[in-house]
């Protein structure tokens, strides 16, 4: 398989990591927690392969980027988090 391919796969895989953190509830809710470990390992062991293809800083950088966009852009097409009608951001940990 591509380089590129394991990378996007294991950038989706990190999209859904990040998602399945919240519903473990502190790690306190088994198969959530048995979900999000497993996510884990399906975000990192592509990485790795496709970093066998591609610089290292390149593949982090891509990974990490859809990683992010993903993150960002779930929230305003779910209405969850900050991104809720009439919900705040904090901005007194922000620095500046």
């Amino acid at each position: 398989m591509s380089p590129w391919a394991w990378l996007l796969g294991a950038a989706a895989a990190e999209v859904a990591w990040s998602q399945s953190i919240k519903p473990t509830d502190g790690f306190t809710r088994v198969l959530p927690t048995l979900l999000c470990f497993v996510l884990g390992v399906a975000a990192v062991y592509p990485l790795t392969r496709a970093m066998q293809g591609i610089p290292v800083g390149t593949a982090y950088t891509v990974f990490t980027g859809i990683g992010i966009t993903g993150m960002t852009t779930k929230p305003p097409l779910t209405g969850t988090g900050c991104w809720r009608k009439g919900a705040s951001v904090d901005t007194g940990s922000t620095p500046g």
